[in-house]
Formats: structure tokens, sequence, C-alpha cells
């Protein structure tokens, strides 16, 4: 009974110790992406461990950091927007 309560007392003490969530930064490119209608500005963010150094886009600041490296060797999903005609990428990021 004794070994029972051992094996208790040491799962749940296990279990208490929870690992630190990885965390990461964000980074930015803009890229200009040659098309035969036009050639529009593409800007492209991205998880970095690099620490984010604001920017300023006009009348925005951009919390990420302007040519870091990105993370190697992970997956991350995908998040397409696409602000339309009228709107510059500044405003939807």
């Amino acid at each position: 009974m004794r070994w029972l309560a051992s094996l208790i007392v040491t799962v749940l003490c296990t279990c208490s110790v929870q690992a630190e969530p990885e965390t990461f930064n964000a980074g930015v490119i803009r890229l200009t992406v040659a098309d035969e209608a036009a050639t529009p500005d593409t800007v492209v963010f991205y998880p970095t461990h690099e620490r984010e150094t604001p920017w300023q886009a006009g009348p925005f600041v951009i919390d990420a950091t302007r040519d870091a490296s990105p993370i190697a060797d992970r997956r991350f999903p995908v998040v397409l927007i696409s602000h339309g005609r009228g709107r510059g990428a500044a405003q939807s990021s």
C-alpha cells in the first residue's frame, strides 16, 4: 500500500512540473513579386528567436524585426491575408 501512495505522489509531482512554452518573436521581410500584370510588394511575417525591434511604417509602429533569421527545422501554420485594393500592407499588419 505504501508503494502505491509513493507512486501516486511521484506521478502528481512529475505532472505538476510543466515545461515553459517556447516563445517566439516576429520577423518581417518585404518582397517584390514579379508578375506579368504588376509587381506588388509583399510583406511576410514569420517566427524568429531574435529580439523584436519596433520600426515606423508611415503612421504605424511595426513590432517585428526586419530581415531577422527565421526559425529553421520547424513547421508553423501559414496565414495569408490580402488587404485588397486601396489599402496598404501596413494597415493589415
